[in-house]
């Protein structure tokens, strides 16, 4: 998205059947950190694990338009 707030992109369908990134559980997103470049975000996953929630980080590398 811009600066401004237009142009937003989604860019993750975690809970979204039918997207590489679904796996069937319910996923929280959270605790977004851009690098400094503005290049990549780092981002907190969360997921059902059998009766609690399993976590990861993850960092996602973004295209310059």
């Amino acid at each position: 998205m811009e600066a401004d707030g237009s142009n937003k992109i989604r860019s993750t369908y975690f809970n979204e059947q039918g997207h590489p990134e679904y796996i069937g559980k319910r996923t929280i997103v959270s605790d977004n950190s851009w690098s400094p470049d503005g290049g990549r975000i780092a981002t907190s996953i969360a997921y059902e694990f059998i009766w609690r929630l399993k976590s990861r980080i993850m960092m996602m590398e973004l295209d310059n338009p």
